[in-house]
C-alpha cells in the first residue's frame, strides 16, 4: 500500500502505469492547490491517495478507518491503461473536508462493496 499526499511525491512512483500516474498527479495537485503542501494530510483538511497493490492491502484501510463492505465511496471511476489493464480510483470521505482516493487493480473491488 502506497501513500501518496503531495504532487513531488508522484514523480518518484515507480512501476505504475502513465495513466493512473495521470489520475493520481490530478487528485494531488487539487488536494496541494486547495488545502496547501503543509497541510496535516493524516488530520487536517484534504485528504490523500493510496495505492493499493494487492487484495491483502484491503484489510489495511481499516487502520484508516475505512471499511470496504460498509464504507459508501463519492464517486468511483474506472482508468483504462493502454496495456490493458483496468484500475479504479473510489473517492471515499471521511468527514466534509478530508477525502481518500483509493487506487486499486479493477479485479480487487470484487473484494469489497463498491460498484464501478
Amino acid at each position: 500500500m502506497r501513500k501518496i499526499a503531495h504532487i513531488e511525491e508522484v514523480e518518484q512512483l515507480k512501476g505504475v502505469s502513465s495513466e493512473v500516474v495521470d489520475v493520481i498527479r490530478e487528485a494531488v495537485t487539487i488536494l496541494d492547490i486547495e488545502y496547501g503542501q503543509s497541510r496535516d494530510v493524516d488530520h487536517g483538511n484534504g485528504g490523500y491517495v493510496i495505492i493499493i497493490e494487492s487484495k491483502d492491502e484491503l484489510q489495511r484501510l481499516k487502520e484508516i478507518h475505512i471499511d470496504v463492505k460498509i464504507a459508501i465511496p463519492e464517486y468511483a471511476d474506472k482508468i483504462q491503461c493502454n496495456d490493458g489493464q483496468i484500475f479504479v480510483s473510489i473517492l471515499v470521505l471521511l468527514n466534509n473536508d478530508f477525502g481518500i482516493i483509493v487506487v486499486m487493480p479493477m479485479e480487487f473491488i470484487y473484494y469489497t462493496n463498491w460498484v464501478v
